[in-house]
């Protein structure tokens, strides 16, 4: 499989026009192939979202609203943890449900400022969908949880002794929070 057909199969079907047509429009050239990908459940539907990127940041021109976000959450992959960062950015201002595992993601990685970014960006919308969206992929809300633990061991527990006050276990509690809530029998 190469890589444009492993960039449509991690967005719902319903999006594989846009994909195809963002595709068409932006050259995505890099060295290296898109060799790992980690699946998740989007509206009971079964996606593959590449782990890294590594493709240079394109000029972006004549894309509507859908393309850009699809090409800023493809970019939220990308192995430069600024191009992550300012690709987070840009799809933070969308409520679509479809940019949720992307913003995940994004919490189990070491890059802290990220993470700020994600809290500071934080809405009862992007609430709703993380918690929507850990309800049909519990596994991977596992492994999130399990990584801000390693990653604030390892390179935070210095810096903020107290769990409570690193930014990933204040986004883990509002998700727990208002997940025990609505799927009680998921968390």
């Amino acid at each position: 499989m190469n890589d444009s057909e492993k960039i449509v199969r991690a967005f719902p079907n319903i999006l594989e026009e846009n994909v195809l047509s963002l595709l068409e429009k932006v050259s995505l050239k890099s060295e290296h192939n898109i060799s790992h990908t980690f699946e998740v459940i989007i509206d009971r539907e079964r996606v593959e979202i590449p782990y890294r990127i590594y493709f240079e940041e394109p000029k972006v021109e004549n894309l509507n609203k859908t393309e850009l976000l699809i090409l800023n959450c493809l970019f939220t992959r990308h192995s430069d943890g600024f191009v992550r960062q300012r690709s987070l950015e840009r799809i933070l201002i969308s409520d679509k449900y479809w940019i949720t595992p992307f913003v995940l993601q994004l919490l189990g990685e070491y890059v802290r400022e990220i993470s700020v970014k994600i809290e500071v960006n934080f809405s009862d919308s992007l609430l709703n969908n993380l918690v929507r969206f850990i309800a049909e992929n519990p596994k991977l809300f596992e492994t999130i949880k399990s990584r801000i633990v390693s990653y604030w061991d390892c390179y935070y527990r210095n810096q903020f002794p107290i769990r409570e006050n690193y930014v990933g276990f204040r986004i883990l509690n509002k998700i727990i929070t208002s997940a025990e809530t609505k799927y009680p029998n998921v968390i």
